[in-house]
C-alpha cells in the first residue's frame, strides 16, 4: 500500500534518479513551511471547516484513491505539483493584518459593506449593521466581544471569496509576502512555481478554465508535467474531503458558537455515513439531521457530478497518455434526511425564473405600465452621463478660471447653485423628433456626456447590472455630492425602448474611441452589435429610435398633454401620427423641467425650445435669498406669492404656493414621480436630490417605495414647518408689518393668510400675531339655499364659519361661473337635499383639503362619505345620451366648439378640433368616446359631440363673411367631416347606430344653430369693443 503514496512515489523516483533529488528536497522543506502557515487559517476562519495540514493530507489521500496503482506512472514533476497543490491551494486563507487593515481603509470598503448587507447570510447582515452603527449604540460592556466576532465574520466574507487568487500571489516567485520561496533560490525553476500558483488559483474557478492550462509542459530537468491533470486532481481531491471531523471543535468553542450559515456545513460533514473513493468509482451516503444540511449535501453531490462528468468528457485532453484507464463513475449516491430518503427531491426546490420570461417581463408592460417611459429612461441616461462628465471636468480643473482652485473637500461640498449657469450650458441635450412617413417617427436624443466605453457596453448586455457595478464609477460616486450623483441604479432602463421598438442604435464617443452599436430586443435575438466607427464624433452619445407604435403609446392614465407645445397644432381626425408626436412632446416637456442642463427640442425640423419649460432649479443663494439656521436657503414673495426653500443638508428643493389649489408635484432629481401619497394643505413641489434611488424609488422609477414615501412625507412636513417658522420669526422680529407687508401693492398682497393659518401646527398658530389673524377676510361669499332648492349668493362672516367649517365643504369648484347666467341655470334642479349654506368663496374653499369636484352640469347622484368628515361627491348615475340645459347655457355650449368657454377648464388645447358634451336634440351624434387628444372640457363624465369643423374653418367663416348656407356647405363637403361621420358611426351611444344620413342631418342642424349663436356673439363683442 505504501508504494502508492504520492510522497513515497516522489522519494522513490528521486532516489532512483539523482537528477530529480531537488524535487523531493524542496517538497520536504515546503511541506513543513506550508503546514506551519496553514495553522493560522483558524485565526480568521474559526467557523469554517479545517483548512490546515489535515485537510491537505486528506486531499492527497483522495487523489491517491482516485489514481490507485496509476500513481506509479506519474512523472516526478507531476507528483511534485500534486503534493504542493494539496498543501498550497488554501494558503490564501492566511490573511495578514496589513491586508485586513488596508481593506478596511480602502475607499471601496463602504461599498463592500453595503454589498455584504444585501446577502442572504443573516449573521453577516447583523455583523455589518452592528459595525456600521456601533458608534451610535448604547451597548453593554461586552460590545468589544461582539465586535470581535462580527469583525471576524466580515473579514471572512471579504477574503474567503478571493483566497485562491491570494494563494497564487503568495506562491509566485520571488518569495511572496509570506516569505514562502517555494523554489528555494531557483532549485526549482520559477516557471514551475508560477505554474503551481496558477493551478492553485484555478481550484475555485469555473471548470472550463482548467482547459486554459497547457496539456503538457517541460517539467524539472528532463521530465514532463501535465498542468490540466494536476489541476483536475486538486479540484477532485479538495471536493472529496467530505468526511467527518473537518471542523475544529476547540477553535469553535474559543471563537463562540457557529454562525447560522456554517452550521449546515458542519452538519453536512458529520452526516457522511459512507464514502468510497477508488480509481473505478466513487460512492457516497449521507444521513442529514435537517433540510439545511441536506441542501448542502445535495449541493456537494451536484458539484461532484459536474466535476466527474467534465473529467469523463475531457479525459483525453486532461490525463497523461501513459496513465490509461478512465474517470471513476459516480453512480452510487444516497441522501437521507433523518433516515428517510428524499424520494421526490422536494427538499431542494428553489424559485427560479426562465431567462425568456425575465426578458418578457422587462420588455413588456409588466414593469413599465406606460410605454412612453422609454423617453424618461433615455433622457435620464443622458442627464446622468452629463453629470459624470461635468464632475470629471470639475476634478480636472477644466473650470479653474470660473470656479477657482478646489480640493476634494470643497468639491464634495458643492451645492448646485455654486456651479455657474454657463458651466451647465456646456452639456446640452438635444432631442430631435421627425416623421419618416405617415405612421413612423424617429426620436433621436444626443448628449455631451462621458460616452459609452466597451466595458459599459458589456455591462449593458448583462441586464440588471447598472454602471454602478464599475469599480471606477463606485469610487467616483463616493466623491460626488449627493445632488449630482446619477439617478440610474437598476440597469434595466434601456430595455424600456423595446416597448416601442424591436431595435435601436447607439453612436457614442468617449473622446478617444467612437463606436456604433445596434441593440436588438429579445424578440429579435437580444444581440448587441458593436463596431468601431470611422466617422468623427464629439464626445457624447446619440440614441436613435424608430417606432411605428405611436398609437399604442397612449395610456388611459396619462394626464393631459403638456399645453405649451403650441408649435404642434393638429386636427386629431386627420393624423394619429401627430397625436403620438404630441404625447412625446408632452412627456419631454414634463421631464425637462428638472434638468440642470439645457434641453433643445426640434420637431419636424423646427425648434420648439421656447415651448419647453426651463429648469426648476433656481439661482439659490443669489440676490433675495436668505440663510436660515445655517441650513436652509429661502426666498419669499417669488413670482406672485411663491416661496422657495433649499435644504442644504438633505438636498431637497421645496416650492410652496399658498395661493394655488392644493396639489403636489413630487420629483426625484428633477424627474416626476407618482405623487398621490403626500398629504398637506398647500401646493408644493418637492424635488429630492439627496437620497439614493435604490432606497426610495421602485424598480420602474415611476413611484416611490414605501420607505421612500415615508422619507419624502417626512421631509415635506419638516420643510413646511420650517417655512412657517421662518414667517413666524419675521412676525416676531417685526420684519413684517401686517399693515404694510400684506396691504395693497405689497409683495405679499396675494398671500393667503387663511391657508397659512391652516398650514401652521397648533403650536405655531399660537404665535401668529392677532393683527395678522384680523387680516383674514371678514366675510366670504357663500351660496344660501332659497326656495325651490335654488341657491342665491350671500356673504357670511368667516369667524362664524370657522367653528363649523367642515360642514360647509360641499363645493362647486369645477364650475367657473359665468356671471351673465343665473346660478340655478348652471346648477340645474337637484334631486336631493344639500346644506343650507355652500361655500363659494374660492380663497376659502381652495384652502380646504376636503374639496371635491362637481363632475357634470347637472347633479344626478349624491354620495356621502362619513369616514372622516362629511363630503359630497357628485357623479353620473348613468351617462345620458344628452343633457337638458337652458337656452343661455345652450349657447355657451355651442360656442365652446370654437374656443374655450369660461364655464369649463379645458385639456388638450393644441387640438384645432373640439368636442363638448351632447345636448338635447343631438342624440344622433352623441358618442361614448373621443379621438385621442381632441380638445374638450376637463373633469366631465358625459356623452360627447365632436365638432364638425375646426378653429381654422371658423376663422375662415369670420374672415370671409360666409353665409350660413355657405359655411354649412364648406364643412359638410370637407374630407375631415367624412372622418367625423365615420367616428360617430363607430362610437354611437345609441343601441341601434344612426344611419350616415341621420348623422349628416344632425350635424347640418348643429352647424346652423352654431352659426346663429356665433354671429350673435360676434355682434355683441363688436358693440362692447
Amino acid at each position: 500500500m505504501n508504494a502508492y503514496k504520492l510522497d513515497e512515489h516522489l522519494k522513490c523516483l528521486c532516489d532512483q534518479h539523482k537528477r530529480f533529488e531537488n524535487l523531493y528536497s524542496t517538497w520536504t522543506l515546503n511541506k513543513k513551511t506550508c503546514s506551519e502557515l496553514l495553522k493560522d487559517v483558524v485565526i480568521q476562519y474559526p467557523h469554517f471547516s479545517m483548512h490546515d495540514a489535515s485537510h491537505a493530507e486528506a486531499v492527497i489521500a483522495k487523489i491517491e484513491m482516485l489514481l490507485g496503482e496509476r500513481v506509479q506512472t506519474l512523472s516526478p514533476t507531476d507528483t511534485w505539483l500534486l503534493l504542493h497543490a494539496a498543501y498550497a491551494h488554501d494558503l490564501g486563507m492566511v490573511v495578514q493584518w496589513k491586508d485586513i487593515e488596508a481593506r478596511w481603509k480602502d475607499e471601496n470598503f463602504q461599498d463592500e459593506l453595503a454589498r455584504l448587507e444585501t446577502l442572504q447570510d443573516e449573521d453577516l447582515r447583523k455583523a455589518v449593521q452592528f459595525v456600521r452603527s456601533v458608534h451610535d449604540l448604547k451597548v453593554e460592556n461586552t460590545w468589544p466581544l461582539q465586535a470581535s466576532k462580527y469583525v471576524r465574520l466580515i473579514n471572512a466574507a471579504l477574503f474567503r471569496g478571493r483566497h485562491a487568487q491570494m494563494s497564487q500571489e503568495y506562491i509566485k516567485p520571488p518569495a511572496g509576502e509570506l516569505g514562502l520561496g517555494l523554489g528555494h533560490n531557483d532549485m526549482i525553476q520559477p516557471r514551475l512555481v508560477k505554474l503551481l500558483g496558477q493551478i492553485c488559483m484555478l481550484h475555485t474557478a469555473p471548470l472550463e478554465r482548467v482547459l486554459e492550462l497547457d496539456y503538457q509542459t517541460n517539467g524539472y530537468d528532463s521530465d514532463y508535467a501535465h498542468p490540466r491533470f494536476v489541476a483536475m486532481m486538486l479540484r477532485l481531491g479538495d471536493l472529496l474531503d467530505i468526511d467527518n471531523g473537518r471542523f475544529n471543535t476547540g477553535a469553535i468553542a474559543v471563537a463562540g458558537c457557529l454562525p447560522g450559515t456554517s452550521q449546515p456545513h458542519y452538519d453536512k460533514h458529520e452526516a457522511t455515513t459512507h464514502l468510497l473513493v477508488t480509481p473505478r468509482e466513487i460512492r457516497f451516503r449521507s444521513d442529514c439531521p435537517d433540510n439545511a444540511a441536506y441542501l448542502e449535501a445535495r449541493t456537494f453531490v451536484s458539484w461532484l457530478e459536474q466535476e466527474v462528468n467534465f473529467l469523463t468528457i475531457h479525459w483525453a485532453r486532461i490525463v497523461p497518455e501513459n496513465l490509461g484507464g478512465y474517470a471513476p463513475r459516480f453512480d452510487d449516491k444516497e441522501l437521507l434526511i433523518r433516515g428517510v430518503p428524499d424520494i421526490e427531491g422536494v427538499a431542494g426546490l428553489r424559485l427560479t425564473i426562465s431567462q425568456e420570461k425575465a426578458f418578457q417581463l422587462i420588455e413588456g408592460a409588466n414593469i413599465y405600465n406606460d410605454s412612453l417611459v422609454f423617453l424618461r429612461e433615455v433622457l435620464q441616461n443622458a442627464m446622468d452621463a452629463s453629470k459624470l462628465q461635468l464632475w470629471s471636468d470639475l476634478c480636472s480643473d477644466a473650470y479653474l478660471a470660473w470656479m477657482g482652485p478646489m480640493d476634494e473637500t470643497r468639491r464634495q461640498a458643492l451645492q448646485p447653485y455654486d456651479i455657474k449657469g454657463k458651466i451647465y450650458q456646456n452639456y446640452p441635450i438635444r432631442i430631435e423628433l421627425s416623421a419618416i412617413n405617415a405612421n413612423r417617427v424617429q426620436i433621436r436624443i444626443t448628449d455631451r456626456g462621458t460616452g459609452i466605453s466597451v466595458e459599459s457596453f458589456k455591462r449593458m448586455c448583462n441586464v440588471g447590472e447598472s454602471n454602478a457595478g464599475s469599480g471606477w464609477l463606485r469610487a467616483t460616486l463616493r466623491k460626488m455630492p449627493n445632488w449630482l450623483r446619477p439617478t440610474a441604479g437598476f440597469g434595466i432602463g434601456l430595455q424600456s425602448i423595446f416597448l416601442v421598438a424591436d431595435q435601436f442604435t447607439i453612436d457614442t464617443s468617449t473622446g478617444q474611441d467612437v463606436y456604433h452599436a445596434v441593440v436588438y430586443s429579445r424578440r429579435k435575438g437580444g444581440y448587441l452589435q458593436l463596431t468601431r466607427s470611422a466617422h468623427p464624433m464629439r464626445r457624447g452619445t446619440t440614441i436613435t429610435i424608430e417606432t411605428d407604435k405611436l398609437n399604442h403609446l397612449i395610456s388611459d392614465e396619462r394626464p393631459e398633454v403638456y399645453s405649451s407645445t403650441s408649435a404642434l397644432c393638429f386636427d386629431p381626425m386627420l393624423s394619429q401620427n401627430e397625436v403620438g408626436e404630441a404625447y412625446i412632446l408632452s412627456e419631454i416637456g414634463r421631464l425637462c423641467e428638472g434638468s440642470f442642463f439645457p434641453i433643445h427640442v426640434e420637431c419636424r425640423d423646427k425648434s420648439i425650445d421656447q415651448d419647453m419649460p426651463v429648469s426648476r432649479l433656481p439661482a439659490i443663494g443669489a440676490e433675495g435669498w436668505e440663510l436660515w439656521q445655517n441650513r436652509y436657503w429661502y426666498k419669499l414673495a417669488v413670482d406672485d406669492g411663491q416661496f422657495l426653500l433649499w435644504d442644504t443638508r438633505e438636498e431637497v428643493l421645496e416650492k410652496i404656493d399658498f395661493n394655488e389649489l392644493t396639489q403636489w408635484d413630487i420629483r426625484f432629481k428633477g424627474i416626476p414621480v407618482k405623487d398621490d401619497f403626500i398629504q398637506g394643505e398647500v401646493y408644493c413641489m418637492t424635488d429630492v436630490y439627496g437620497l439614493d434611488a435604490k432606497d426610495i424609488v421602485s424598480l420602474n422609477r415611476s413611484e416611490f417605495t414605501p420607505e421612500g414615501k415615508r422619507r419624502i412625507q417626512e421631509l415635506y412636513l419638516q420643510d413646511l414647518t420650517t417655512f412657517c417658522d421662518i414667517i413666524l420669526q419675521k412676525f416676531q422680529d417685526k420684519q413684517f408689518d401686517p399693515d404694510k407687508a400684506f396691504g395693497p401693492g405689497s409683495s405679499f398682497e396675494s398671500f393667503d393668510l387663511y391657508r397659512f393659518w391652516q398650514t401652521c401646527t397648533p403650536q405655531q398658530r399660537q404665535h401668529i400675531p392677532q393683527a395678522v389673524v384680523e387680516r383674514i377676510p371678514g366675510a366670504v361669499k357663500v351660496l344660501v339655499k332659497a326656495d325651490s332648492n335654488k341657491y342665491q349668493m350671500a356673504k357670511k362672516e368667516i369667524r362664524n364659519l370657522i367653528p363649523g367649517i367642515e360642514t360647509y365643504t360641499y363645493t362647486i369648484q369645477s364650475l367657473w361661473i359665468d356671471r351673465s347666467l343665473e346660478l340655478y341655470d348652471i346648477i340645474g334642479p337637484i334631486d336631493a337635499d344639500l346644506p343650507e349654506c355652500l361655500i363659494e368663496d374660492r380663497t376659502l374653499f381652495d384652502s380646504l383639503s376636503t374639496c371635491y369636484y362637481v363632475k357634470s352640469l347637472r347633479l344626478f347622484q349624491i354620495e356621502v362619505d362619513d369616514v372622516t368628515r362629511s363630503r359630497i361627491l357628485i357623479t353620473w348615475q348613468d351617462a345620458p345620451r344628452s343633457i337638458q340645459v337652458s337656452d343661455a347655457v345652450r349657447k355657451v355650449v355651442l360656442l365652446s366648439l370654437r374656443e374655450d368657454s369660461d364655464l369649463f377648464a379645458y385639456e388638450h388645447t393644441q387640438s384645432t378640433r373640439r368636442a363638448t358634451f351632447a345636448i338635447e336634440g343631438y342624440e344622433a351624434i352623441a358618442v361614448k368616446a373621443l379621438p385621442d387628444l381632441i380638445s374638450k372640457p376637463a373633469k366631465l363624465n358625459s356623452a360627447w359631440m365632436v365638432s364638425p369643423f375646426t378653429e381654422e374653418d371658423d376663422d375662415k367663416r369670420e374672415d370671409t363673411g360666409w353665409s350660413k348656407e355657405q359655411f354649412t356647405a364648406k364643412v359638410l363637403n370637407s374630407r375631415p367631416f367624412s372622418l367625423v361621420v365615420d367616428w360617430v358611426e363607430g362610437h354611437s351611444l345609441r343601441e341601434t347606430p344612426p344611419t350616415r344620413q341621420e348623422i349628416i342631418e344632425a350635424y347640418q342642424k348643429l352647424i346652423g344653430e352654431y352659426y346663429d349663436a356665433a354671429v350673435e356673439w360676434d355682434a355683441k363683442t363688436e358693440e362692447n369693443d
